[in-house]
C-alpha cells in the first residue's frame, strides 16, 4: 500500500506575526459535545455558553508548542500540544483553581496573540501536566503560578474560527 500525499506548497508570509498566548479558554470535557470541522477549521462546538472560562496568563509568559513525535519503524506518529500560562502571585483563589484544573478532564481553545484560536482536546482530553509555584529570593525573581496543559493527539490543533467563540462564553 503506497502513503501518497497531496502537497500544495506554503508560500512565504511577509505579515505579521506575534508570539504568545493571549487567553485559553478551558472548559471540562464532558461538558463540551461534538465539534464540527468544515475545511479543515472548527465551525462549531456543542457547548452552552458560559461552559468555557477564561484565563488570561502574565504578559509574554504564554506559549503554545505542537509537537510531532514519529517513529517510522513502528508507524507510531502523534502530537504533543502544550499551553504553558503563568499566574502572577500565589494566593489561595489561585491555588484552589489550580488544584480543580489538574484532577480534570479538560478541552482548551488557546487564543494566540494573532488573534487565532487553536483547539486541544479534540480526539483526547487535556491533562494538567505540570502546576509549579515559585517565589524567588530577590525582591524581582517573582512570585507565580505556572500551569501546563498538554493534549495528546493525533492531529495538529485546529483553528476555531472566531465567530464560534462568543457562543461558548
Amino acid at each position: 500500500m503506497a502513503c501518497n500525499v497531496t502537497l500544495t506548497g506554503i508560500a512565504y508570509d511577509c505579515g505579521v506575526n506575534l508570539s504568545g498566548v493571549r487567553r485559553v479558554l478551558i472548559a471540562d470535557d464532558a461538558s463540551v459535545g461534538a465539534v464540527t470541522v468544515t475545511d479543515g477549521e472548527i465551525t462549531a462546538i456543542d457547548a452552552s455558553t458560559g461552559t468555557f472560562k477564561e484565563y488570561i496568563p502574565a504578559k509574554n509568559t504564554g506559549s503554545l508548542t505542537k509537537t510531532l513525535t514519529k517513529d517510522e519503524s513502528t508507524g507510531v506518529k502523534y502530537y504533543t500540544n502544550e499551553a504553558v500560562m503563568q499566574f502572577n502571585h500565589m494566593e489561595t483563589a489561585k491555588r484552589t483553581e489550580l488544584a480543580e484544573l489538574d484532577g480534570g478532564r479538560l478541552v482548551a481553545i488557546v487564543e494566540d496573540m494573532n488573534g487565532k484560536y487553536w483547539y486541544l482536546g479534540k480526539d483526547n482530553f487535556v491533562s494538567a501536566t505540570a502546576v509549579t509555584g515559585q517565589t524567588g529570593a530577590g525582591l524581582d525573581d517573582g512570585n507565580f503560578y505556572t500551569l501546563t496543559l498538554t493534549d495528546i493527539s493525533s492531529e495538529l490543533p485546529y483553528e476555531v474560527q472566531a465567530s464560534v467563540i462568543s457562543g461558548i462564553m
